[in-house]
């Protein structure tokens, strides 16, 4: 018998946000259409199965260092996996772009999304998260989707405009790229929130790992490493005699405070139990609204400025960003008119795929 749902994603990838983001749109598809009717299909696409390559990982560092960041990528992918094959719904293993054909049939309708699921960049040139493995159009639906680029590459065009044009229902994550779907394709789509935020506080905290109890602390989680952030953090630790503890892949403070290499469930614990949260990472700002904690957020970093931070921010009213300031400081918020903001959001996701299946 076939399910509902299928979901194609990044679920097993070398990122904490891919993992959480997936588990979070399953459960959310779960809860509202059934327990057995949601299901991610375990494939990697070329960009993924890279991210367990040592040059790909180690670069042009020098061996040593190499190694240890090659090794703690390896631990970090297995710890993920883990996590995915604990508390995810997998289909059975596909290992090849080949073995695709035919999946559709297993399901009534497959989701491509979230995360940059329609960026080449990301996915080593391959278009199966937008669908080119089947032809069956009413089939073809999106969630908080992203191309991960403002503007569309011209040799991508022609391409994007044949499979998008396929798609049933078109749904993205950021306004830009709602934007490029109606001025570069003439097609229309849904805006929707990450996935992250489907879900309340309190399914997440039944994941998360129980701790042992430990001294107040600063939590600095951030995508990429940014020295402007740690040294935020730190002050703010050293101000309020706080330890402090770091999420990130750089091996700058790699100590005895080092969490960047923690199991999923470590992951969402660290956010639950932290005092204060400092980040520059959109799944950072995410948890910390999620668990309803005084955060700091720097906005500008080397990728640019910020905006799918500022825009929640701005969404949740969590802070007032008129003028676009560099950095968000949340340590005054109203989690009640939060909570009611995200409730009306979850509701109206809802109703999106509801249309979708026609109920």
């Amino acid at each position: 018998m076939s399910k509902l749902f299928g979901i194609l994603t990044y679920h097993n990838a070398n990122n904490y946000g891919a993992a959480l983001q997936a588990f979070a749109l399953q459960r959310f598809l779960k809860d509202n259409f059934g327990e057995d009717q949601a299901e991610i299909i375990d494939y990697q696409c070329e960009g993924v199965k890279k991210q367990r390559n040592y040059r790909y990982v180690a670069g042009r560092q020098n061996p040593i260092k190499g190694l240890l960041h090659y090794y703690l990528a390896i631990s970090r992918i297995k710890k993920i996996e883990d996590f995915c094959r604990k508390h995810m719904s997998l289909s059975p293993k596909v290992g090849s772009r080949g073995a695709l054909k035919g999946i559709a049939d297993n399901y009534s309708f497959l989701v491509s999304g979230s995360d940059q699921v329609w960026n080449r960049k990301w996915t080593g040139g391959e278009d199966t998260y937008l669908q080119d493995f089947h032809d069956l159009h009413e089939k073809k639906v999106s969630y908080a989707a992203s191309f991960g680029v403002s503007e569309i590459p011209e040799d991508w065009r022609e391409d994007y405009k044949k499979l998008l044009s396929d798609f049933a229902r078109i749904s993205v994550r950021e306004e830009a790229g709602r934007e490029l779907v109606s001025q570069q394709f003439g097609l229309r789509a849904d805006l929707h929130m990450d996935p992250t935020l489907l879900i309340p506080k309190e399914s997440w905290c039944s994941i998360a790992a129980s701790l042992a109890p430990r001294k107040p602390y600063v939590l600095v989680y951030m995508v990429p490493y940014q020295e402007t952030v740690y040294r935020k953090a730190r002050k703010l630790a050293d101000d309020k005699g706080l330890d402090l503890y770091v999420v990130s892949k750089s091996l700058k403070h790699y100590n005895k405070y080092y969490k960047g290499n923690s199991a999923v469930e470590e992951i969402l614990a660290l956010f639950r139990d932290a005092d204060y949260v400092v980040t520059n990472s959109f799944h950072g700002t995410a948890f910390s609204i999620i668990f309803e904690k005084k955060f700091l957020v720097v906005l500008d970093n080397k990728y640019g400025y910020n905006i799918r931070s500022a825009q929640l921010i701005t969404t949740c009213k969590a802070a007032d960003l008129s003028g676009r300031p560099d950095e968000a400081e949340c340590f005054d918020v109203d989690w009640g008119s939060v909570e009611g903001i995200l409730a009306a959001e979850r509701e109206r996701i809802r109703g999106y795929f509801s249309d979708i299946i026609g109920r």
